[in-house]
């Protein structure tokens, strides 16, 4: 099987911003370019193309443009021409760009986002999706967004929702954490994988961390592809069972490098209360 190359071109971000997506791509193996950075200038990414085209390496390479205005005027036909042009010949060849953008200020008559540029932008690619906001819970303190796709040239969902945390003070990395797919249909029944008890996650967490999967992020991750269940039942499964209470809790964690936080499971009670 031929290995995957991902680049987030991030280009409409902070120097926070910056520097925390680097450690989350160092973490999972992507990389991020960022103009200004290493020599990258928004304006090569045309030849860059043209030459991994050239060099036989576009199948397999997946370049994620954040946002597509750093890179061509999306209200410029004649550039955007130009432009797509690359991307089409790129794509061609196997490659995959995924382009993030932006709506109109104002919505369609119908309350649904309207894309903020011209038509060739969309008849040049071969799937186009909006998203909007559908619901917001200040109780519960999460967020619903909507992915509607309005052009289609492959096998995908026409509309899929995810849910996400809006409580004060998360950072990027919590705030990326909480992310999880919900099913908006009210009809729709939960699988007997989101029902799984309690019990069988804490086992899953331990086996997790005994194999070594002792990162934070990794073993959500991991408690989300073994159990099936979501990533903020996950962490707050984690999050509930962490401390240095044997009694109370199953595990703790350390702060490794760059602030991580590294899980150890803790040692469980002889019949005379003491640690074994």
């Amino acid at each position: 099987m031929n290995s995957v190359n991902i680049y987030y071109v991030n280009a409409d971000d902070n120097q926070k911003g910056l520097t925390e997506k680097l450690e989350i791509a160092e973490q999972y193996g992507f990389h991020m370019l960022a103009p200004g950075h290493q020599g990258f200038k928004a304006a090569n990414l045309i030849d860059i193309l043209n030459e991994l085209i050239n060099l036989g390496l576009a199948a397999g390479t997946v370049i994620i443009l954040d946002t597509v205005k750093k890179f061509t005027d999306p209200m410029s036909k004649s550039d955007g021409l130009k432009f797509w042009r690359a991307v089409r010949a790129f794509v061609s060849q196997g490659g995959t760009v995924i382009s993030l953008s932006h709506t109109n200020k104002n919505p369609g008559s119908d309350g649904k986002p309207i894309y903020a540029g011209t038509s060739d932008s969309v008849d040049d690619a071969d799937c186009a999706f909006t998203l909007r906001q559908i619901e917001t819970n200040e109780a519960e303190q999460y967020r619903v967004v909507e992915f509607e796709n309005f052009k289609n040239r492959g096998q995908v969902e026409s509309k899929v929702s995810y849910r996400y945390s809006i409580k004060t003070g998360l950072n990027y990395r919590e705030l990326l954490a909480s992310v999880t797919k919900v099913d908006i249909n009210p009809n729709a029944t939960s699988s007997s994988s989101g029902s799984m008890q309690e019990n069988s996650l804490i086992q899953i967490v331990e086996e997790c961390i005994t194999e070594g999967v002792n990162k934070k992020m990794a073993l959500i991750d991991a408690v989300v592809e073994h159990s099936g269940t979501s990533k903020r039942k996950a962490r707050a499964l984690i999050e509930q069972y962490t401390g240095s209470d044997p009694v109370l809790h199953k595990w703790n964690f350390e702060r490794g490098d760059r602030g991580a936080h590294i899980f150890k499971l803790l040692q469980p009670l002889n019949d005379t209360g003491e640690s074994c």
